[in-house]
């Protein structure tokens, strides 16, 4: 997975974009490729885990502030009491509760 995102990376850096890497939109959009162990992320507890099947699907509500929920944002990488992070797909919206 390692080399994949050294190949973006790389790959971000020498392509041909309008704006430079420098530019505020190219930290931004940098900042936005960062590995998810890297960035700011929020602190949740698990409030309800149900099994189907292989599947697993853990509902977690924030402790403190909530990450921000976009639709174009289908996954999020948890980590677990200092695990290693892992992808997980959203599956639903937050709601208001």
């Amino acid at each position: 997975m390692g080399l994949f995102f050294i190949f973006g990376a790389l790959h971000f850096l020498f392509i041909m974009k309008p704006f430079a890497v420098g530019d505020p939109l190219g930290v931004y959009v940098a900042y936005c490729l960062l590995p998810a162990r890297m960035r700011p992320f929020g602190r949740y507890k698990i409030a309800k885990l149900d099994k189907t099947g292989a599947a697993l699907a853990i509902t977690m509500i924030p402790t403190g502030r909530a990450l921000r929920y976009r639709p174009d944002h289908q996954i999020v990488f948890v980590r677990f009491n200092g695990s290693e992070s892992h992808p997980f797909t959203i599956s639903k919206a937050p709601s208001d509760d």
